[in-house]
This record gives structure tokens, sequence and C-alpha cells, in this order.
């Protein structure tokens, strides 16, 4: 994964152990099958979950699997002068 980018192999793999996501199968059919984005369709992976069963789907993986993902980073920086 790179920052900034979707995690969808994590998304896969939480989807496939929670037996509560509504259209388990069919979510993780288009997480394997479709493609991130097809730009002769318009359409991509997301899309295709936002539509699927009127956004259930969508609604329960963003309350209680995209908070598993989600990460963050920073950095310090230390510095010192060398002007006297």
């Amino acid at each position: 994964m790179h920052n900034g980018s979707a995690d969808w192999q994590g998304l896969r793999r939480l989807v496939a152990a929670d037996s509560n996501v509504p259209s388990q199968r069919e979510v993780l059919e288009i997480i394997d099958t479709r493609p991130i984005w097809d730009s002769r369709t318009q359409t991509g992976r997301q899309t295709l979950l936002h539509q699927l069963n009127g956004g259930r789907s969508w609604e329960y993986m963003k309350t209680n699997l995209f908070p598993k993902l989600r990460n963050g980073t920073f950095i310090r920086v230390y510095w010192s002068s060398t002007d006297r």
C-alpha cells in the first residue's frame, strides 16, 4: 500500500473475516474481479460497492471496517543552527 491509496487487500481480508458484511460474497467478487478503475465505463470498485444493495454494504464497511484500515504517520525533524 502507498500513502493515499486504498488498501484493497486489507479491505478484502476484513470483509472475508466478517460474516456480518451485507452481501459479503458479492463484495468479495467485486474486489477480486473488477478493476480499481475502468476508464472505458468510467466505473470502478468503489462505484460498484456504492451501488451494491442500495449502499448497505458500503455503509457497513464505512462504519465497521474502514476505521481499521486507517493509519497515519508523521515525521519530526530536529535541526540546530550552524550560524553563530
